[in-house]
């Protein structure tokens, strides 16, 4: 879809749906669809700064992240035009957002593929982008992709892909109760959902680790205690035992967080 240093590379959609490549978002040509000579290219997308950007070019995180139906979203754009669209460009716009639709909000077609030489200082993404990620969403998988380039994401047997785990299992988290403040009962959970999985209580392990006999409802105190340097690196583990303690678990997703920032300081959007 895109192209950059003249290979084709996901992270090049990762930067269009969630970041910015030189201070300029990712458009699409609404209008777009049928093969051009010479180039023979269908769909067709461009960086634009967002000042500068006109119909037919429309933002395409917009499309692809609109809580909208897509009869909506077509009918949206084709009153923004400030001339009569013919019955064909009308029926280009409606194929174009039903087909967005379908493929990035609909068939989960786009889950993870491998990402690779994220080193240009040109290419950004928002902080929030990294911690709004949670166990489960769509794009924790890209974020695991640049963050642990050795792993094997193209196994030849599917069940031996990478899996997503919780730091801090579900379970223990779960045993923290706070006082009802109804019934005076301890019977609340302190960590909800948002808490447990969020990204900073996450990792990426091999089958072989997390599969029968492997690290499961392990509490990390138990889990790290005997893993080396580079495997806490790796992992960006804050290296203090006393934070895999499961009473100091907030000051460990704190810590986290902030070895998490540094190493994606590089893609990160500098705030002003």
């Amino acid at each position: 879809m895109l192209v950059l240093d003249g290979q084709k590379r996901l992270q090049s959609l990762f930067i269009g749906l969630k970041g910015s490549y030189e201070k300029k978002e990712l458009y699409f040509d609404i209008l777009s669809g049928e093969l051009v000579a010479p180039e023979d290219i269908r769909f067709r997308f461009k960086f634009i700064e967002s000042e500068k950007a006109k119909l037919p070019w429309v933002k395409f995180k917009d499309l692809v992240f609109s809580t909208d139906e897509y009869d909506e979203i077509s009918e949206n754009i084709i009153t923004s035009f400030d001339r009569e669209l013919t019955i064909d460009e009308k029926k280009t716009i409606r194929k174009n957002v039903a087909r967005i639709v379908r493929v990035f909000q609909t068939e989960e077609n786009i889950v993870y593929q491998e990402l690779d030489s994220v080193d240009k200082p040109n290419l950004y993404i928002a902080r929030e982008t990294i911690f709004d990620q949670y166990y489960g969403s769509k794009n924790v998988h890209l974020i695991f992709n640049i963050w642990y380039k050795d792993f094997n994401y193209h196994p030849s047997f599917q069940n031996n892909s990478p899996q997503v785990d919780h730091i801090f299992p579900q379970s223990l988290l779960k045993s923290v109760k706070i006082q009802n403040p109804n019934t005076g009962r301890r019977d609340v959970l302190k960590y909800k959902w948002w808490d447990r999985d969020q990204i900073a209580n996450l990792m990426l392990l091999t089958q072989q680790e997390n599969g029968a006999g492997g690290k499961s409802d392990t509490s990390p105190e138990e889990w790290f205690k005997d893993k080396s340097d580079d495997y806490l690196d790796l992992h960006l583990i804050p290296k203090d035992k006393e934070l895999w303690k499961l009473e100091n678990y907030e000051k460990f997703i704190e810590e986290r967080k902030k070895l998490i920032e540094k190493k994606f300081s590089y893609l990160i959007i500098k705030e002003n």
